[in-house]
C-alpha cells in the first residue's frame, strides 16, 4: 500500500493516513455515526480487499476512499434540515438505522424524526413531503454528498482511482434506500 507522508513545518515528516484516521474521527461525529465507524469500515474494505486479492495500486486507492468516504458529508446538510425541519446531525443519525423496505418502520422514523418542535399539523405536512419526495431526495442527498468526496479527495491530491471510488461507497447506500 503507497503510503502518502508530507513533510509537516516543525514536525518533520507525518502519514497522511495518520492525519485522515483523525479526519475520520470528526466525520463520525457529523454524520452521527459511532466512534471509529469509519475506521473499522475501512478495516472491513481492506479485509475484503485481500480477499478479492486487489492489486497494491487499488487496494491503495480503496484504503484512502474508505477513510474520505464520509468527507463529503456536511454538503448536504441544510437539504437535510429542511428536508426534516429538524436537526440534521440528529436526522442523519438515526436514518441508518430504519429499514427502508418497511412502509412501517420509514413512517415511524419519520414521525419521530420531521420536525419535532412543529405542531401535528406541520408534522403531518412534513410526512406528506417527505412520503411523496422521500426516495427521489435521498437518492439526491447521497448523490450530492458522493460527488462532494470525491471533489474533496481530488483537491487533497489523491489519484482519480480514490476519488471514482468515493461515489460508489454511496451506490450501495442508495440501492438500501430505494
Amino acid at each position: 500500500m503507497k503510503a502518502w507522508t508530507r513533510r509537516g513545518p516543525d514536525a518533520g515528516s507525518f502519514r497522511f493516513s495518520e492525519v485522515l484516521s483523525a479526519l475520520s474521527f470528526a466525520l463520525d461525529l457529523v454524520e452521527g455515526q459511532p466512534e471509529g465507524h469509519t475506521v473499522r469500515s475501512c478495516l472491513i474494505g481492506m479485509k475484503v480487499a485481500d480477499r478479492l486479492g486487489l492489486d497494491a495500486e487499488s487496494r491503495s486507492a480503496l484504503f484512502y476512499a474508505l477513510l474520505l468516504k464520509d468527507a463529503g458529508c456536511s454538503s448536504n446538510s441544510s437539504r437535510m434540515s429542511t428536508l426534516f425541519d429538524a436537526d440534521d446531525m440528529e436526522a442523519k443519525r438515526k436514518v441508518k438505522t430504519v429499514d427502508w423496505t418497511s412502509l412501517p418502520h420509514a413512517a415511524l422514523y419519520t414521525a419521530r424524526t420531521v420536525s419535532p418542535e412543529g405542531s401535528l399539523l406541520a408534522k403531518a405536512g412534513r410526512m406528506v413531503q417527505f412520503a411523496v419526495e422521500g426516495q427521489k431526495v435521498s437518492r439526491e442527498l447521497i448523490r450530492i454528498r458522493c460527488e462532494r468526496g470525491a471533489d474533496i479527495t481530488r483537491l487533497m491530491g489523491f489519484p482519480e482511482e480514490t476519488a471514482r471510488a468515493i461515489p460508489n461507497t454511496g451506490t450501495a447506500r442508495a440501492a438500501r434506500t430505494a
